[in-house]
């Protein structure tokens, strides 16, 4: 912070240097809002008017609105969010497996379908422990335990 003070102080404009900086990594930053891909795998991403989403981040989205929807509507049990929770990301687990691991490709559609099931684990998850179901969290590791692994697999490949 002190240099930035400095900086400032020693320029004769200050203030619009500092937004000029402050655009131009606004400006830098932007396309990764809606998409965490490099330019290179904009194939895994949807293009809505001039912007990128990641297809399977869109999914999700998707997932979160449609089963809160769901869950406002109608009365779901316990047990089958304790199901959701624990089934749902083996989708999302092996299309991004597959896909990482193998000649086969995923798709968008294939993308969009397991960041919607993962969208209905988070809001599931959620609920479950709203109502103090804290089994989730077993399921969770065990997840996160397998895409750690994999993630460091990928990167000694």
């Amino acid at each position: 912070m002190k240099s930035l003070m400095r900086y400032m102080l020693k320029t004769k404009k200050p203030c619009s240097n500092f937004i000029r900086e402050f655009k131009s990594g606004i400006d830098d930053t932007i396309p990764y809002l809606l998409s965490h891909h490099e330019s290179k795998d904009y194939d895994k991403c949807l293009t809505i008017s001039k912007y990128k989403i990641c297809a399977r981040c869109f999914g999700v989205y998707i997932g979160i609105i449609l089963t809160g929807i769901l869950h406002l509507n109608f009365y779901i049990s316990p047990f089958v969010l304790i199901l959701v929770v624990f089934l749902f990301p083996v989708f999302t687990l092996l299309d991004w497996t597959i896909s990482t691991f193998s000649k086969i490709k995923s798709n968008n559609k294939l993308r969009i379908f397991s960041g919607l099931t993962l969208g209905s684990v988070f809001i599931s998850g959620v609920l479950l422990l709203s109502t103090g179901q804290y089994v989730v969290f077993f399921p969770g590791i065990i997840y996160a335990g397998l895409a750690v692994i994999l993630i460091i697999k990928k990167q000694n490949i």
